[in-house]
């Protein structure tokens, strides 16, 4: 299942305000804004690698592989009988 990185309230907050400070910075393109808008930018990476770094150990604190033990790779089910196979005209 794959999670959208805005699921986080931090990472949506820090992307809203990094639209808002691009907003600022169109209507009026100075160095302050511009400042401001780089600083939320950084903001967003930082969010975005705290909630990749969540996800990471998410993942490696789980055993996906706790319910699939011994699986056989054939099985007597599986295995197809001889009337099926191809015949050459």
């Amino acid at each position: 299942m794959e999670k959208s990185p805005w699921m986080n309230v931090e990472c949506l907050n820090a992307k809203n305000a990094k639209q808002a400070f691009f907003d600022k910075w169109k209507a009026n393109p100075c160095q302050a804004t511009a400042n401001a808008w780089k600083a939320a930018c950084d903001k967003l990476r930082e969010e975005l690698l705290k909630l990749r770094q969540f996800w990471i150990e998410q993942i490696h604190s789980v055993d996906y592989f706790q319910e699939y033990e011994d699986i056989p790779l054939t099985d007597a089910d599986t295995v197809p009988s001889s009337d099926l196979r191809f015949r050459t005209p």
